[in-house]
Parts: structure tokens; C-alpha cells; sequence
């Protein structure tokens, strides 16, 4: 009972203390900042709110804290989004100062004037949807304090009469955020958790894989008996030391776990459908995943004997799976989560 009351209470804090409230843990979420704001002249002054807006957000001490911005162009935003470096990146438009100034009813270009001024932030679920709704989370607040700050400055430049549609509610809040998705998810996805589910079956194909090769090679070299039913059955031990048996178990778990893994990809992407451009390279890093993990619980076998099974569990799966920011991204985990992910 005290056994299984440690183990269930070491679950329970790694898994469910990995989720039960990310937004206070968030540090250094990366999210890209892209400004193609041209500005615009007004008599002898250049203006670039676009420059403001972005200079403003990555000053803010609460934005700068959670979030880790980085400004780039589009090209490269995008590009560590395809590599899953950042959760989004918030676009400023080419026409952002005109559009804004437009509001105000100064005379500018008609494409100038083409709806009312508008951020996009671009999202990428492909690297998780707990990380894009964290940066929404906070991108959207900051961007609705800035909208209220600028456009104090627009109703003081405000020229008579008002512009259509340029309405008192219009100028205090003027800023619009638009959220679209990049490289929307492809269907046979599981809504971006396929490799969530994927790395769980991982684990769980080394830790299966430790486990039953260590029961196998014991019985089969004499040191433990097989039982099945009322049948009872134990070999002479063989003369072997404890570096040898585990030696010989290392070597087996090495095309086990390959076969296990392959099986598992063959049945998520080839029976059901499960999206997998790269299945090759996936099976060569899922092998290697779970030929580790594999190789973790039978040293702890030899070290500790049957309870390093648990301790395996807590280790390889619990914690490995709490820490591997799968769901939720590594800069929403507990401090303690982040050294381990690191591990």
C-alpha cells in the first residue's frame, strides 16, 4: 500500500501538475514579430506606427516575460515555424501608419484607406494548440492596450469633419487583430496531437519491450520462474554474471524495439490512416526513442530488481511524457519540468 501510494502520488504531481495551469509557469514562449509598416510623411514628419506598435510590445515587461519575440521578416518567421521554432508571429501590415491616418480624416491615397487597420496574427497549431492559444492569450490583450494607446493620438490629430465610418468608437479602439492559421493541419491528424499519441506509444514500446525481455531471459537462464495458470516451472540457472545477462538483454531489446516501432507506425499510417509524410525517418527516431527507453528500464531492473519497473513507469513514461512539451510547450511547464525536459 505505501508502495503504490508513492507511485500513484508521483504520477498524479508529474502529469497533472504539468497542466493544471500553464499560464502562470509561462516564460519565454517564442512567438515572431514581422513589420512591413512603410510608414507614411505628414508634412514634415514621418510617422511608422507599425515601428511603434512593435517597439511597444516587445518593451512591455509583461508581454517580454511570457513571451520571447523576436523580430524578423516574414520569410524567416515563417521559416522557424515550418521547424517548429515558434508558436506564431504577428504580422504588421505594409499600410498599417496609412490606414490609421486615414481615420482621421486626412486626405491619403483611396488603397491607403482600405478598411480599418488590421494585425494578422499567424498561428501555428502544427507545433502545438495549447502554445497557440498561450500566445493568443497574450498577443490579443497587448494588442487591444496598444489599439487604445494610438488611438488617443489619433483623436488629438483628427481633422473636421470626421471621415465616414470613422466613428468616436472607431478611433478609440481603431486596431483590429485578425488570427490565421499557417500550414493548416492536415486531415488523419488527431487536431495536431498525432505525435503526442505517437511519442506515447514510443514510450510505451521500450518500457514493454524492458519489460518482457527481462522476464524472458531471467526465466530463460534459470533466475526466475514462469508461471501460467497452475503451472510452475524454474531452470537450473546457467553460470552467468549479472554484466552478461544485461548485456544480452541490451542486445535483444535492439531489433525488438525495432520491430515494436515498426509495427506500431505500420498500423497508425498504413491501417488507420494516420498522416506521416516522413515514415521512414519517423520509425529510424521512434526506434531510437524506444531502444533507449528499453535500455533504461532493464538497467534499472538489474539495479533495483522488480521494482524498477516502477521506477521505470515514473521515469520513462510519466515523467518523459510530462516533460517532453507535447501538449503543453516547455516554457508553460514548472521550473522542475524544465531542467527535466532538458534531460
Amino acid at each position: 500500500m505505501i508502495v503504490g501510494s508513492i507511485v500513484l502520488v508521483l504520477i498524479t504531481v508529474l502529469y497533472i501538475g504539468s497542466a493544471v495551469n500553464p499560464v502562470a509557469h509561462l516564460r519565454g514562449l517564442p512567438v515572431s514579430i514581422v513589420n512591413e509598416d512603410v510608414g507614411a510623411t505628414i508634412g514634415p514628419r514621418h510617422l511608422n506606427f507599425g515601428a511603434q506598435f512593435q517597439s511597444g510590445l516587445i518593451g512591455s515587461r509583461t508581454v517580454s516575460t511570457q513571451l520571447s519575440l523576436t523580430p524578423e521578416q516574414l520569410s524567416a518567421a515563417e521559416a522557424r515555424m515550418s521547424r517548429n521554432g515558434a508558436y506564431a508571429a504577428v504580422v504588421i501590415p505594409s499600410n498599417f501608419t496609412t490606414s490609421l491616418i486615414s481615420l482621421t480624416g486626412r486626405h491619403l491615397p483611396a488603397e491607403a484607406r482600405a478598411g480599418r487597420p488590421t494585425l494578422e496574427l499567424l498561428t501555428n497549431r502544427r507545433a502545438g494548440s495549447v502554445g497557440v492559444g498561450l500566445a493568443s492569450g497574450v498577443v490579443a490583450p497587448a494588442v487591444t492596450l496598444a489599439s487604445h494607446q494610438i488611438g488617443r493620438q489619433l483623436r488629438t490629430a483628427r481633422v473636421k469633419p470626421t471621415p465616414a465610418g470613422a466613428t468616436s468608437a472607431v478611433l478609440a479602439d481603431p486596431i483590429t487583430l485578425s488570427s490565421v492559421e499557417y500550414r493548416p493541419l492536415p486531415p488523419s491528424s488527431a487536431l495536431g496531437l498525432s505525435a503526442f499519441y505517437i511519442a506515447l506509444v514510443t514510450l510505451m514500446c521500450g518500457f514493454v519491450a524492458g519489460t518482457i525481455i527481462n522476464a524472458t531471459v531471467d526465466a530463460g537462464t534459470g533466475y526466475a520462474a514462469t508461471e501460467i495458470g497452475p503451472r510452475w516451472r524454474q531452470r537450473a540457472p546457467l553460470p552467468i554474471n549479472r554484466w552478461q545477462t544485461l548485456l544480452t538483454k541490451w542486445l535483444m531489446a535492439l531489433p525488438i524495439t525495432g520491430l515494436l516501432t515498426g509495427l506500431a507506425l505500420a498500423v497508425a499510417a498504413g491501417l488507420l490512416g494516420m498522416d506521416a509524410p516522413h515514415v521512414a525517418y519517423l520509425w529510424l527516431f521512434t526506434w531510437l526513442c524506444a531502444a533507449s527507453v528499453a535500455a533504461g528500464t532493464l538497467a534499472l531492473f538489474a539495479i533495483v530488481g522488480t521494482q524498477g519497473q516502477l521506477i521505470a513507469l515514473i521515469l520513462f513514461v510519466y515523467l518523459g511524457l510530462a516533460s517532453a512539451g507535447g501538449t503543453v510547450p516547455i516554457e508553460a511547464l514548472p521550473s522542475t519540468l524544465k531542467l527535466v525536459s532538458q534531460i
